[in-house]
């Protein structure tokens, strides 16, 4: 592992002022002689003791207020000054000679740290105080020495510099972070093999503040600048390898195999990595023991909660198909954690792998009883059927269809614990289902455009439609009030189109033609074109308004008039379609004539098929063009329709001359111009020429009757942009596909 650098200091003291000391030392003469030259020695040494003594206590009280010769403070020496003269000169030397900054040195490493970051000052006045009382203890032989030193050797008391503690320990944590290194615990691993180790460990590196403090205190009193190294002192770690001894063998036992939790919802395993991440050390009775740390156990077993914790299932009221019923609750269940981590702890301790976890019961927040009386309740509202009246008609509703409107809302640790209620938006739907039974649509006045007027040709009728808020509201009235009928609230509803509009209705101009021919055709066919023009001719669109072909035929079929004629079917065989046999055959030219008329009209096209195959005859100029056709058919649901963006209203007028379909498409003229691009034609395919020839029985024996002529596929595209003042306001992309046609003979069944 790399040094994990972080602040590891010593305590520091506070108060620092060095001081320096005087001592003498005296050594005995040896007596070796006689005793005349031992008495002789000893008189000449009094004299010169008295002698000298005498000598040292006058210099002592010459010297009065001022220094004493030889007293220095930071290399200023103040013998001979008075205090104020001291004073002076020592500030002058402290402003002009003291550093700036700090400079703190460990190995590669330097930081500076400001005097003012250290809370560092230099106390000149205690300095000179302290200097100025060197010789004057009060003690002749104390001072006399002092006085003696300070003469021969030089008396250096030290500049007073002063530390704020916790500023100074502040800047040393920020130096810990690079220069200390946290120590290594000791901590149980595997070796390569699998097997459980010790690994050591190591001591790490920390800060002794109070050396380094002295160290930066000496540095200041010098007033020098040179680097103070850093102090460091090794740290023990806290759990020693002779500590984890005694528990490698009852540690390996729990890392051996994966700890295995159940419940009744799941089973999960610790693997032994994560057992190993959890493994504890630590002392009873002065004994190692080893373990799993509780909390880190807790955490692990506390993470399986979501899964483990079931909430409980209230009861609930449900009907059966003939009465409200109670569903019984389910008790949910809580994971119980501190129980949990001593079953596995305990299991754990007696050498067993798999624990199941415990867990608590949570009951309902629901009681039965509450869910009963909230069933009763229901049951009272649907005890009998309920009477739907309205204007013309009347209703039962069974008990069985009341309720599927009855709501059951919860609302633990209240009154009633579940409340009984009708809801609007089931009871709407209930009333939806007597709309057919109840409403009458309104019927539009019957407008045609004949002969340049318009024409009503018969009267509008009003209508009635449910009102199915307020409706609701009564049922659901009726239902809490234990009423037993409830009448439904209509009204009317009024034609959009009404035969006073006739006379507003202004037909200006014609937009647009188009013919197609129908000569040729065999007399059902004829008949159901003529037919159908005249049911479309004089047909009004309102501004607006979308017109719809097949809405305005109504049904093809023999009960409206229409004849067995030909129609093109899609078939599973080869060519995949074919001509068959169809009532109300032809009225396809009808739809494709007026079709023409609209698009060159350039009116907007909201529904448009195409044939499976091309019909030549309905690409004749000036109106027809190739891929230009629109087919019907009612019982497929192909419809033909355009909307009317005017602002009036459109009228069509449409004829059939027993040769010619003939439409016009009126209105009033519109700021407009339509440009056409196409057709443009792709993957053609050849068709069969080869004549075919199948039996129907719809023909007479021994007839004939040519229904289709062969005709190659394509595909076909047509662009028609209707532009006004400049923009394009309408931008149709017409894309057609048809299959090859075949030559067809239909022959009637042989006699």
């Amino acid at each position: 592992m790399g040094r994990e650098r972080r602040p590891v200091l010593s305590e520091p003291t506070r108060d620092y002022a060095g001081q320096s000391d005087f001592g003498v030392i005296r050594r005995p003469w040896g007596l070796n002689g006689t005793a005349e030259r031992l008495a002789l020695s000893a008189a000449l040494g009094l004299g010169l003791l008295i002698l000298l003594s005498g000598v040292v206590l006058a210099y002592g009280r010459q010297q009065g207020g001022t220094f004493y010769r030889g007293v220095s403070v930071a290399g200023v020496d103040l013998g001979g000054l008075s205090q104020d003269e001291a004073q002076r000169r020592l500030d002058a030397r402290v402003t002009a000679a003291a550093p700036t900054a700090v400079t703190l040195v460990d190995g590669d490493h330097r930081w500076s740290v400001s005097l003012q970051d250290l809370g560092a000052s230099y106390d000149v006045a205690s300095s000179i105080s302290n200097a100025h009382a060197v010789g004057r203890s009060g003690n002749v032989l104390v001072d006399s020495r002092a006085w003696l030193q300070a003469l021969v050797h030089g008396y250096r008391t030290p500049l007073v510099v002063k530390l704020d503690g916790k500023s100074t320990y502040a800047q040393l944590q920020q130096v810990a972070i690079t220069a200390a290194m946290a120590p290594e615990d000791a901590r149980y691993t595997f070796d390569s093999s699998g097997r459980l180790t010790i690994d050591p460990g190591k001591p790490g590196v920390g800060i002794d503040v109070n050396q380094t403090e002295g160290a930066v205190q000496q540095r200041l009193a010098e007033l020098s600048a040179e680097p103070v190294t850093v102090a460091l002192v090794t740290v023990t770690p806290a759990v020693t390898q002779a500590a984890l001894e005694p528990g490698l063998k009852q540690a390996a036992a729990i890392t051996s195999a994966p700890l295995v939790l159940t419940s009744a919802h799941g089973t999960w395993e610790l693997d032994p990595s994560a057992l190993r991440a959890l493994v504890s050390v630590g002392t009873v009775s002065g004994t190692t023991a080893v373990g799993l740390q509780t909390a880190g156990l807790q955490a692990s077993i506390g993470a399986l909660a979501p899964q483990v914790d079931a909430p409980g299932q209230n009861p609930t009221v449900k009907w059966q198909g003939n009465a409200f019923s109670v569903v019984p609750g389910v008790p949910g269940q809580t994971l119980d954690v501190p129980g949990s981590v001593q079953a596995v702890s305990a299991a754990l301790e007696a050498g067993q792998h798999q624990v199941a976890l415990k867990t608590s019961a949570t009951p309902p927040k629901i009681s039965q009883a509450d869910a009963q009386a909230a069933a009763d309740n229901a049951a009272a509202l649907v005890s009998q059927p309920l009477t739907v009246t309205w204007s013309g008609g009347s209703t039962s509703l069974a008990p069985a269809d009341l309720a599927g409107v009855v709501r059951f809302s919860e609302q633990p640790g209240q009154t009633p614990a579940i409340v009984v209620s009708i809801d609007d938006a089931a009871v709407g739907q209930l009333i939806q289902s007597l709309a057919k039974k109840v409403e009458t649509p309104a019927v539009n006045a019957s407008l045609r455009y004949l002969n340049g007027a318009v024409t009503v040709v018969s009267a509008e009728k009003p209508g009635t439609t449910l009102d199915a808020a307020q409706s609701a509201t009564a049922i659901r009235t009726a239902l809490l009030g234990g009423q037993h009928t409830a009448a439904i609230v209509t009204k009317a509803v009024q034609a959009q189109v009404t035969a006073a509009m006739a006379s507003s209705i202004a037909i200006r101009d014609r937009l647009s033609t188009s013919n197609t021919s129908y000569v040729g055709s065999i007399p059902n066919r004829k008949w159901n074109v003529e037919l159908a023009v005249k049911t479309v001719n004089g047909a009004l669109i309102p501004p607006g308004g979308t017109f719809s072909f097949t809405g305005t035929t109504g049904p093809v079929d023999t009960a409206h008039g229409y004849k067995l004629g030909y129609g093109i079917e899609a078939t599973g065989g080869p060519g995949g379609v074919t001509t068959v046999p169809s009532v109300g055959g032809g009225i396809c030219q009808v739809s494709t004539t007026l079709f023409q008329t609209a698009f060159w009209a350039g009116m907007p096209i909201v529904e448009r098929y195409w044939h499976l195959y091309w019909i030549p005859s309905y690409g004749n100029p000036p109106a027809g063009m190739k891929g230009l056709d629109a087919t019907v058919d009612t019982d497929a649901g192909l419809d033909f329709k355009f909307k009317n963006p005017t602002s009036d209203w459109l009228a069509i007028v449409a004829t059939a001359d027993g040769s010619t379909v003939h439409f016009e498409l009126w209105g009033t003229k519109q700021n407009w111009q339509v440009k056409v691009d196409g057709p443009v034609v792709t993957n053609v395919v050849k068709a069969d020429t080869t004549m075919q020839r199948q039996t129907s029985n719809s023909m007479a024996p021994g007839s004939s009757l040519l229904v289709e002529h062969a005709e190659d596929g394509f595909d076909v595209s047509i662009h028609r942009q209707v532009i006004a003042n400049g923009k394009v306001i309408d931008d149709l992309n017409l894309k057609s596909h048809y299959v090859p046609s075949a030559n067809i003979t239909l022959v009637g069944p042989q006699q």
